[in-house]
């Protein structure tokens, strides 16, 4: 009996190691499995957030956008308006003495 155990070792062993290995590669497999799932999930709520908050900052940029446009045509006008005051008074104050 004890000369049949090594040869039926002989046997088997093969195809014991091989079962072993297709099972802990289908274990690893299936981990990996789960881990890319949790990571696209991650991924996927982090590209959400960032989308909420790249519109949310758009909006403040279109806001402060108006708000520079207008104060750059009220700066503007008030540019010409002294301009005009300026030749106003030059011109008041300088034709009289030719």
């Amino acid at each position: 009996m004890k000369e049949s155990e090594p040869r039926r070792w002989r046997e088997w062993g093969p195809t014991y190691f091989a079962s072993v290995v297709t099972i802990a590669g289908f274990v690893v497999g299936i981990a990996a499995a789960g881990r890319m799932l949790r990571a696209t999930i991650i991924l996927n709520a982090s590209v959400r957030q960032l989308t909420v908050l790249q519109e949310e900052a758009a909006r403040r940029l279109e806001h402060q956008t108006g708000t520079l446009v207008t104060w750059t045509k009220v700066l503007v006008g008030v540019t010409v308006l002294l301009f005009v005051v300026t030749v106003a008074l030059l011109l008041v104050t300088v034709w009289p003495s030719r």
